[in-house]
């Protein structure tokens, strides 16, 4: 009985440790403003987090190349032109490739030249400038992450965490309403006559 209880408990926790180990990419999706009103944009960087949690275990863990895709409500928010999206850098001048389309989702990728080491740390993979078009949830979300890294050794793409600092929700614009402008009248109506005396 105690052998079992035991077993049990040693299952239990390795079974916890699984899951709370970390995958080596983290992406973010990082809004400028949660709250845009209709006929402002909203700039949104895509984040990135690289850690080779273990670099004596054999595998190097960094980013040689990825693509994702964005994806967004297209009745609330809209990208206006291929030009605004945006190569963040952190690869350091590899072949940044933008969207070819202004629907979404957008198609987003980079990549260094073999045999480049790929890197490793944090930065902004690209920047999307979004408009909003008029009131709603725009919910923003990366769809099909695909990471690699540079080392021949590993085929597959790498586990991906994705983090989103918040949604992005396009309030109506605040339009007054007449009782409200016939009181701004009347106050001013009141200084004026205020005023003569």
């Amino acid at each position: 009985m105690h052998w079992r209880r035991l077993g049990i408990a040693v299952s239990l926790v390795l079974v916890c440790a699984s899951l709370a180990a970390a995958a080596p990419i983290t992406l973010t999706i990082d809004p400028s403003t949660n709250a845009p009103v209709p006929g402002s944009s909203v700039d949104v960087t895509i984040r990135v987090n690289v850690v080779d949690e273990d670099p004596n275990d054999g595998f190097l863990v960094d980013l040689a190349g990825y693509s994702f895709s964005l994806a967004y409500n297209p009745a609330v928010l809209q990208l206006r032109h291929l030009t605004d999206v945006v190569d963040g850098g952190f690869l350091g001048g590899g072949n940044f490739i933008g969207p070819s389309s202004l629907t979404p989702p957008l198609l987003i990728g980079d990549s260094l030249n073999f045999p480049l080491p790929g890197v490793t740390g944090s930065g902004v993979l690209a920047t999307i400038r979004l408009f909003a078009l008029g009131s709603g949830d725009a919910m923003l979300a990366i769809t099909d992450p695909l990471f690699f890294t540079s080392s021949i050794e590993i085929f597959d793409p790498l586990p991906v965490d994705i983090v989103s600092t918040g949604g992005v929700v396009v309030q109506p614009t605040a339009v007054p309403e007449p009782a409200t402008l016939s009181l701004f009248g009347l106050g001013l109506l009141g200084f004026a006559r205020r005023a003569r005396r």
